[in-house]
């Protein structure tokens, strides 16, 4: 999980909140967001990217209109009143989600840190 702490540093980010299932976002990526870098999201936002990413998981959905138009809306909302400055999209299946369409906010794809750790690592 060094990839997390890592990767935050590596594109400036100094506060983040967490998009992913419920265990991720209430452990912070399982301790690898310092608290003092997280920003909680609200327990009914919180509900809704956990219902919708088990969705995402679930259907192996892709970049679907009704699902990236509230990402969007909650990620600016975050960006903009609760002073986050990035989303971390911890998930492969949220990576897998915007595949073909990234994201329209300030976003850290945490399987493209493994990835590259992963690429890092092997060629050492």
């Amino acid at each position: 999980m060094d990839a997390v702490p890592a990767g935050l540093a590596a594109a400036g980010t100094d506060r983040v909140a967490v998009f992913g299932n419920r265990a991720v976002m209430h452990t912070r990526v399982f301790g690898a967001v310092a608290k003092q870098r997280d920003i909680s999201l609200d327990r009914d936002d919180l509900d809704w990217v956990h219902n919708t990413y088990a969705e995402i998981a679930i259907h192996g959905k892709r970049a679907t209109q009704p699902e990236m138009t509230e990402f969007s809306r909650l990620a600016n909302r975050l960006l903009q009143r609760k002073n986050a400055q990035a989303i971390l999209l911890a998930g492969t299946d949220l990576s897998s989600f915007y595949a073909e369409h990234q994201p329209d906010f300030p976003h850290i794809d945490l399987a493209q840190l493994h990835i590259d750790q992963i690429v890092r690592h092997a060629l050492a």
